[in-house]
């Protein structure tokens, strides 16, 4: 910014604060005053504002001979001074020996105290910044639990997909609903215990017919299936997957899924001199099976249902759940879990390894694949796989791990 003069430059008052620094340290650096003054015979500024060079023209004044150090901290404590009388730059360079009242092996001990701090300078802020953003985020999930996982699934982020995050919102007690064509927006929200799932994860569904619908939706709620068919423009794709996302069931409260489908389709594909039909001839619901199924295709992923409960009541007594692992320390046991993510590596005898992890309908747990198991199974984890696992419960610095 500009001063009172109309120069340019960092105010006095900042190199004051760093003149008593350096005056502090009186060690190994001073900085120099190096005065540019505006040669009122090469043009006048303009005083437009903004960032240029073009405010005319200045000549500079550089001292030439080093001052001692009484004078150097004079300069440095004059800086409003300096200010006021025109615009100051300040360069760097080496403190002579006769300007301190410290001895040369005490400078050099100092400086190697400083030219090692580059090793951890870096890794020192970057910490710190990270450990901000860690309590923020713990502070937002702790108080704001709803709002906070449906913004970080929105803003398509993080190490884990989205299935991983709404899991995760489900076992801390929130519910998570499907799309409603009145009331979900483009992005996930998120109030006090539930999330709705937003426009933005239907496959298949263009943005700019979620523009039209959010757009449509400021003049008046849609009041029927009818009222939004003949409201919103789209095509046939475009409203078959709306209706596979179950975002009328809202709005269609007596129908079930099969007869929303039948009046939307009949919609679409009708003669235009014909009246559209609201009734349909089948009138039998999905089974969880196929509203599963469903919802893989629609979302890539269950909404509706955790993909193990329809396999839970098939399984043995035998098989245990994520949560009671703790208790197990040091026992084989059988797990049942779904892929969230996986890491692949190296032994320190460069054979390939990984960790993975899974998750129950109770909770997330890490799993350990050493390169025997991870060489006859590694290629088998995917998302679609769900699986029966076998091994033994370790613990280390409190941490549990699932050695398959």
């Amino acid at each position: 910014g500009r001063g009172a003069d109309g120069h340019r430059g960092l105010r006095g008052r900042r190199w004051l604060r760093c003149g008593r620094a350096l005056r502090a340290s009186r060690t190994l650096f001073l900085l120099l005053p190096v005065q540019v003054r505006r040669d009122a015979s090469k043009g006048e500024h303009d005083n437009d504002g903004d960032d240029d060079d073009n405010d005319g023209a200045y000549k500079v004044e550089e001292f030439v001979e080093k001052p001692d150090l009484p004078t150097a901290q004079t300069y440095l404590e004059q800086g409003n001074y300096l200010w006021n009388s025109g615009m100051f730059m300040f360069k760097a360079c080496t403190l002579i020996d006769e300007l301190t009242t410290y001895s040369s092996d005490i400078v050099k001990k100092v400086w190697d105290m400083i030219a090692s701090f580059v090793g951890y300078s870096f890794c020192k802020p970057h910490s710190a910044s990270y450990a901000m953003l860690s309590f923020t985020c713990a502070y937002l999930k702790a108080h704001f639990t709803a709002e906070f996982i449906a913004a970080v699934i929105s803003n398509q982020g993080g190490y884990y997909s989205t299935y991983a995050y709404m899991s995760e919102a489900r076992r801390l007690g929130i519910v998570i609903k499907t799309p409603d064509i009145n009331h979900s927006y483009y992005e996930w929200r998120g109030n006090k215990n539930e999330i709705r799932v937003g426009l933005m994860s239907i496959k298949r569904l263009k943005n700019s017919v979620v523009k039209k619908i959010l757009d449509h939706r400021k003049s008046g709620l849609f009041e029927s299936l009818d009222d939004f068919l003949f409201r919103v423009d789209m095509d046939l794709s475009d409203a078959m997957a709306l209706t596979n996302a179950q975002c009328f069931s809202g709005i269609c409260d007596s129908k079930n899924h099969r007869e929303i489908a039948y009046i939307v389709a009949e919609f679409y594909l009708r003669e235009k001199e014909d009246t559209p039909v609201n009734t349909a001839p089948v009138t039998d619901r999905l089974t969880q099976y196929e509203i599963y199924q469903m919802e893989l295709d629609v979302f890539g992923y269950p909404v509706s249902i955790h993909p193990l409960k329809l396999y839970r009541p098939l399984l043995s007594n035998r098989i245990g759940y994520a949560k009671d692992i703790p208790k197990n320390v040091g026992k084989p046991i059988y797990l049942i879990g779904v892929y969230i993510t996986r890491k692949e590596t190296r032994t320190g005898s460069k054979e390939a390894m990984e960790f993975l992890t899974l998750e129950d309908e109770t909770d997330i747990y890490e799993c350990v694949l050493f390169p025997k198991v991870f060489a006859e199974f590694g290629d088998i984890i995917n998302w679609e796989t769900l699986f029966i696992i076998h091994g033994k419960v370790e613990q280390s610095f409190g941490v549990c791990s699932f050695n398959i």
